[in-house]
This record gives C-alpha cells, structure tokens and sequence, in this order.
C-alpha cells in the first residue's frame, strides 16, 4: 500500500485527492447497502484512515444522514489534514462569523466528543440508556464506520485505540450497530490477517485501491466480513499479482450472458469418471443416507 501511495505522490497525486475519492467511494459503500437515513458513529484515529472515514461522513451528511464522530486522541494530536476534514464536516471550514459575534455556525446534525483516556471497558447500564435514548428506532438504524488505524498500524493494539476498539464492538453486540471498517478492521494485521484480542468485528470491510493480503486470511474471515473494494486509479498495486479474488467483478469476464429461456443442463459439461460405489458405501453417513426408510 504505501509504495502504491509513494508512486502516486511521485506522479504528483495529491494526498488530500486521494483522502477525497476514497471517501466518496466508502460513502457510496455504505448506502449501496443501507440506502435509507440512519445515524453514522464514526470513531476516528488521527491519520489518514481518520480523514478517508471524516470525507465519507460529510458525504453521507449531504444525504441527510445524522453524523457522531467519537475521536480516539486530542483534537490537537491529529494531523494536519485529518483536523482540515474533521472542519468541514463540522461546517466552520467555510463558516463566515459575523463582526458583532466570535460564534461560528455549526451544523447541528453533527455531534462531535473526545473519548476519555479513562473510557470503560463495557457500557454500563446508565450508558446503555442514553444510547438508546439517542439513537431511537430499529437496532439496524446505527452504522459504525471504524476509522481508528490504517494499514501502516500493526498489532497488539495500544489505548486509547484499544477501548474505542471494545466499544464498536460493544455497539455492535448490545445495538446490533453495522460496522464498517475503513480500509481494514483496526486490530488486523494487513499482510498476515493475525487479529488482536480486541480487533474490530467488521459486517463489512471498504478497503481502498485494492484487497490487502491480510483481509482474504483464513483467520481474518470473523473480522472483515463481507469485503467491498473501492477502485482508485491512480492507487494502483505496482506488483500486479497473478491472485485474483473471486467477486462479481473479476468473474464477469468469464460468464457471457445468457438467453432468459436457458436452461442449465445446456452449458454443463458431463466428464465420464468410474466410480467405485463400495468406496462411497464405506464413507461415514452414507449407511444412514441409503437405509430404507421403516
């Protein structure tokens, strides 16, 4: 990922450019499959991971979607480009302030809070109660967008990450929240797919430019869930690996188009083969399969 990222900054790619259309591109990730208003948690880091999910946010804000953002660190602490998104979410890059008044215009849809370095491991009842109060209607009315790490960060996780990690999860369990891991769910490893304890239980996973290898992991399955992919152009692997992921993308190319009268039996091809049927007879549960019935 970061030497796609150095060849796209050497071809005079922007960061904010990029941070703008992977944005735009989980945004539409997230209505593909939840077109409807709902309520989007964002839980942010402070790198560009933080930023990607800020941008899609605004998108899903233009929507009409009601926007928190949970930040893991100081505002202070994050960088440069992830405060300039967080801004514009929250309306004051482009705010005027009248001369008579130093208030600035927020948007109200926006809530924004610091998690507190003390954050508990669980919700506690009180906690639950106001969630529920807050975020009123059906369990499946509140997606999370994991925007914590990115794929430079690599277990075991460190606080305050950590708790935000136990807290989207907790989310997840009590308030059957979605959650949507930006780029990979924090707590995996990108390469190897080894997860932390903590590891974030994505339902779906947006990762950006291309699948990491550590997403189609055997033991990654529990934690990215179902994996979309967010095509960049000018975020292109240089190493062009013959593995190819099986999506309805890449299989397209392989299956023409058929007539609606179709039938099935007209593309199988039948291959001929000697079976040895008391070798079936000798597997388990064939008896039981082939007992005559009393």
């Amino acid at each position: 990922m970061r030497s796609a990222e150095k060849a796209a900054f050497a071809r005079e790619v922007g960061v904010e450019a990029l941070m703008d259309q992977a944005g735009a591109g989980i945004a539409r990730a997230v209505t593909k499959f939840f077109p409807g208003l709902r309520t989007c948690i964002v839980f942010a880091g402070k790198g560009h991971n933080a930023g990607d999910a800020l941008v899609a946010a605004q998108c899903l804000r233009r929507g009409g979607w009601r926007i928190e953002i949970r930040l893991a660190f100081q505002e202070n602490d994050c960088s440069e480009l992830m405060r300039k998104k967080l801004d514009a979410l929250r309306g004051t890059a482009a705010a005027t302030t009248p001369e008579w008044t130093d208030q600035v215009h927020h948007d109200p849809g926006v809530t924004i809070l610091e998690l507190p370095a003390y954050l508990a491991d669980s919700l506690t009842t009180s906690e639950d109660a106001i969630a529920a109060k807050t975020y009123p209607g059906s369990a499946s009315s509140i997606v999370v967008l994991d925007g914590l790490l990115g794929v430079g960060a690599k277990p075991p996780l460190r606080e305050p990450v950590r708790a935000a990690c136990r807290q989207i999860n907790q989310l997840r369990q009590k308030r059957s929240a979605y959650v949507f891991a930006v780029d990979l769910p924090t707590g995996l490893d990108g390469d190897s797919g080894k997860a932390d304890r903590d590891c974030v239980i994505a339902d779906f996973t947006v990762t950006v430019g291309f699948a990491k290898p550590g997403l189609v992991a055997d033991g990654a399955l529990d934690f990215v869930g179902r994996l979309e992919v967010v095509p960049l152009p000018d975020l292109a692997a240089e190493d062009q690996s013959k593995e190819l992921i099986a999506t309805p993308y890449s299989l397209a190319p392989l299956l023409p188009r058929r007539r609606f009268s179709a039938y099935k039996n007209q593309f199988a091809d039948l291959v001929p083969t000697k079976i040895n049927l008391a070798a079936l007879a000798s597997l388990p549960g064939q008896k039981d399969l082939s007992a005559p019935r009393s």
